[in-house]
C-alpha cells in the first residue's frame, strides 16, 4: 500500500491496488483482521516466525478439549470457532489444488494447506476449516491437524460474544 502511493505520488499509474484488511502487530507476530476486530497467531501453533515466513512444524490439536480450553481461560488466546476460521478464507478453491493459497499469504505466510481445528466439539465430532480447500467441515479429532490461536481486539463489539459458538 505504501508503495503505490509512492507510485501515485510520483505519477505512475496504478490500476486495482487492494487495500489490506490485516494489520500487523508486535513486530508481525500477530495480525489484526479490520473487518472482524479479531487478532490472530500470524503463525499456525508450534510454527515460529523467521523474517517475513513461518518456520517449523505445526502442532496438533493433541488435548485440545482439556488443556487449550483450559488455557484460553488464563489468557486472552483461544481456538476459534468455525465461522471465525471461515472468515480468513480470501477465495475457497474446491478443485484441492494445493499449491493454491485459500487465505492471504502476505498476512499468514506458510499457512499449512490442512484442516485447522474449530471450537466446538459435539460428542465425537470436531469442526475444522480445510486450508487447502477453504471449505468448512466435521469429522473425528484427529490429533495432527494445526491450530491458529485467536483474541478479540480491544472495543470488539463482539467480544466475549463467541466463546460458545
Amino acid at each position: 500500500v505504501i508503495t503505490a502511493a509512492l507510485l501515485v505520488a510520483s505519477g505512475i499509474a496504478v490500476a486495482q491496488v487492494p487495500v489490506s484488511r490485516y494489520e500487523l502487530l508486535y513486530q508481525g507476530e500477530e495480525v489484526l483482521d479490520k473487518e472482524t476486530r479479531l487478532i490472530w497467531r500470524r503463525c499456525a501453533n508450534g510454527m515460529q516466525r523467521a523474517q517475513d515466513r513461518c518456520a517449523g512444524k505445526p502442532s496438533g490439536n493433541g488435548g485440545i478439549d482439556n488443556d487449550l480450553l483450559r488455557r484460553g481461560r488464563e489468557t486472552p488466546w483461544r481456538v476459534p470457532t468455525q465461522a471465525e476460521l471461515l472468515s480468513l478464507v480470501l477465495q475457497p478453491n474446491p478443485g484441492q489444488d494445493r499449491s493454491k493459497a485459500v487465505v492471504d499469504e502476505a498476512a499468514f505466510p506458510d499457512t499449512p494447506r490442512d484442516k485447522f481445528v474449530a471450537k466446538g466439539m459435539r460428542g465425537d465430532v470436531m469442526p475444522y476449516v480445510d486450508f487447502s480447500t477453504g471449505q468448512p467441515g466435521e469429522s473425528r479429532p484427529l490429533f495432527r491437524y494445526p491450530l491458529r490461536f485467536v483474541r478479540d481486539a480491544p472495543g470488539n463489539p463482539q467480544s466475549g460474544k463467541r466463546q460458545d459458538q
